[in-house]
């Protein structure tokens, strides 16, 4: 009698908190087709499924947060489909949200204050502390958990390190630590953010990195906003690197907003989260490259136009030499609240000396949240 007494109540707290499960989840299915210097075409078709969970733990302010997807592409060549699949558990934490405190414990994403750095998943610790004139975070992770076919990470010479395995295939190991403090106003509604990032290496290349970071922004008057980025590294405290970036955000109307901006990087500047600069498509990493970007962007009440031109140059050792025009336009229309059209086109012009690398492409996805 005693035992079915501690079934049943067992039981009801297990639906209780079941009864308090929020869940939800996006199905995107699409293609992409592209070419470089039009030799040859390569169709790809992929599948991807995201699906979160959410729940309240009991009464103790608490909350279990969990996140996955299931990717699968195939890229379609002359004579055969080559099918991958991809399993990742996004997130998987326990978070606490007080007045003054917020801590992650688990798998959470992770970012330096200029995103230039450390821009992924990590498996650790995450607290934040909100001061009457400062907010001041910390955490502390390891990356050998991951799936490194979701996560791309660089090793010392700014290539991204090569999955070992298809589906899950475990990251390049590092432990992560990284301090930093925010002021979200100061002189004329200024923000300053600053930042120390550790990434121990226990891989096979044995080569510890430290960053310092440091980001200020705010309004300059009242539609124009700015972010200025600063990242000073080293290599065990031997080689130095660094990368600037600075961004300006222009709202002429609540519908239209416009972008321009220009960045740097050292020749020898590595982060430890790929980064190329403005994401270009020449393959060409922060590696002592150049760039100037603009862009605009508009939104209706059924689509949304993003359009961005940039031009990028690379420092050699002959010296400066200008790598190409990339530009990327896309359309998202909403069909339905929850359904989704979206269309790109995107591609590289190379203007290199050394050899040309045009590259094209364009896709088209659906997408369906439930």
């Amino acid at each position: 009698m005693k035992k079915s007494i501690i079934a049943v109540l067992l039981s009801s707290f297990f639906f209780m908190q079941l009864s308090a499960f929020e869940w939800g989840g996006i199905e995107k299915v699409g293609a992409n087709i592209s070419t470089t210097d039009f030799n040859s075409v390569s169709p790809v078709i992929n599948s991807t499924t995201y699906l979160w969970g959410s729940a309240p733990i009991a009464d103790t302010g608490f909350r279990f947060v969990t996140e996955g997807l299931v990717k699968y592409s195939g890229n379609i060549g002359s004579s055969s489909i080559v099918n991958s699949v991809i399993v990742d558990l996004d997130l998987l934490k326990i978070v606490y949200e007080g007045d003054n405190l917020n801590c992650s414990i688990g798998r959470f994403f992770a970012s330096d204050v200029t995103a230039c750095v450390l821009n992924q998943n990590i498996d650790g610790i995450k607290v934040d502390y909100s001061f009457p004139y400062a907010i001041v975070s910390g955490y502390a992770g390891y990356t050998g958990l991951l799936n490194e076919l979701n996560v791309f990470m660089l090793d010392t010479t700014a290539y991204v390190i090569s999955p070992l395995n298809e589906v899950y295939s475990l990251a390049y190991p590092f432990v992560i630590t990284g301090a930093s403090v925010l002021f979200p106003v100061i002189a004329g509604n200024q923000n300053l953010s600053l930042e120390a990032l550790a990434a121990i290496d226990i891989g096979a290349e044995k080569v510890n990195r430290y960053y310092a970071s440091a980001k200020i922004g705010g309004p300059l008057g009242i539609h124009c906003f700015y972010d200025v980025n600063e990242v000073v590294g080293s290599f065990n405290f031997k080689n130095f690197m660094h990368s600037t970036k600075v961004d300006f955000y222009f709202y002429p109307t609540a519908a239209l907003a416009f972008n321009v901006g220009a960045e740097y990087a050292s020749k020898d500047f590595v982060a430890v989260t790929s980064n190329p600069i403005f994401g270009n498509l020449a393959g060409l990493e922060a590696n002592g490259n150049a760039g100037a970007k603009a862009g605009v962007t508009y939104v209706a009440d059924t689509f949304i136009v993003t359009g961005d031109v940039v031009a990028l140059c690379s420092m050699p050792e002959s010296g400066f030499q200008f790598s190409g025009f990339q530009y990327d336009l896309s359309v998202i229309y909403n069909i339905f609240y929850d359904f989704q059209l979206s269309f790109g086109t995107y591609g590289f012009i190379d203007s290199a000396e050394y050899g040309k690398n045009n590259n094209f492409g364009m896709n088209l996805n659906l997408s369906l949240s439930f």
